[in-house]
């Protein structure tokens, strides 16, 4: 099978289904891998490498990254980070250059805060979790900054009232928390498959999400982020799901005839939106190859 993300393909076989309860992964395993040596933010945290902080002016929507490494670190499209002056979560997968301090697009999910912890200074860090399935969801469908961050907050409101939780600030990551043996529980069913490096997730016999990177190093980092942003939309669902191949190559067939919408990334790379009749998604191009191409269904 492949992807046709304007002018670059991805191209990549499935592997053997994975099932519990009512999530259903399929993973995907690319024929070309990029072989780029990318950092992670947990692996940037971890090694000293990478700062994030807020804004010098108050700046809800936006952090400022400081990568000190001598390669470049990418973050991954609704990755949390947390502490500051409120949770976020990053807006689209972003590279950030070597030596380079840099401005990135972000969304609060914790409203009810404005303020560091006990009145300690303290930059981000990082979170557990990326944004669950839903969120992202919304996020990719919304039109401008501003109806970004409305999506993600309806998003997590949702999700709160849902599974009747009211953590005290509204954060996304007290939320997850309370379903966190859940998550566990489901996770020994989804196992990272031999040069897995993507997936394709159905939930209620529907194509929720594909998501496909390139580079199986980056994929193995995120696997159980990933495979956690599905279980906690899927909790409610207690059947396995399947979905024909007849439907599985309509909806890849349809990425590939989507419109695109090309323009310059914040960091390096070409990022590029594109939309169907059946969902909406993004891709981040660096040197002629894809990166990270996430795509949802419209909610």
């Amino acid at each position: 099978m492949e992807i046709k993300i304007d002018e670059n393909i991805i191209s990549f076989n499935e592997l053997k289904v994975q099932s519990y309860k009512g999530l259903t992964i399929i993973p995907l395993e690319t024929e070309i891998s990029n072989a780029t040596d990318f950092l992670t933010l947990k692996k940037g945290f971890d090694l000293g490498l990478v700062e994030v902080k807020e804004c010098e002016v108050e700046d809800v929507n936006n952090v400022i990254i400081t990568n000190n490494a001598v390669t470049p670190l990418i973050l991954i499209d609704g990755e949390e980070i947390i502490g500051a002056k409120q949770n976020r979560i990053v807006n689209r997968t972003v590279i950030v250059p070597p030596k380079t301090t840099m401005k990135i697009s972000v969304s609060c999910t914790e409203r009810g805060r404005w303020s560091y912890k006990n009145n300690h200074f303290c930059d981000f860090e990082q979170s557990d979790y990326i944004a669950n399935s839903n969120t992202r969801r919304a996020k990719a469908s919304a039109l401008d900054e501003q109806s970004i961050q409305d999506n993600v907050w309806y998003s997590i409101d949702n999700f709160s009232h849902r599974c009747s939780i009211q953590p005290k600030t509204s954060a996304m990551v007290d939320c997850y928390e309370d379903f966190s043996q859940y998550q566990d529980e489901y996770l020994d069913y989804f196992k990272l498959s031999n040069n897995q490096t993507g997936l394709i997730a159905i939930i209620d016999n529907e194509i929720i999400g594909v998501e496909i990177f390139t580079n199986p190093e980056i994929y193995e980092n995120y696997h159980d982020k990933i495979i956690r942003s599905y279980i906690i939309d899927s909790i409610d669902f207690k059947a396995n799901d399947s979905v024909d191949d007849d439907k599985i190559n309509e909806i890849i067939e349809n990425i590939s005839k989507s419109e695109f919408i090309k323009e310059k990334s914040q960091g390096l790379g070409e990022f590029i939106k594109f939309s169907n009749n059946y969902g909406t998604g993004t891709a981040l191009i660096y040197d002629d190859e894809i990166i990270h191409m996430p795509y949802f269904k419209d909610l």
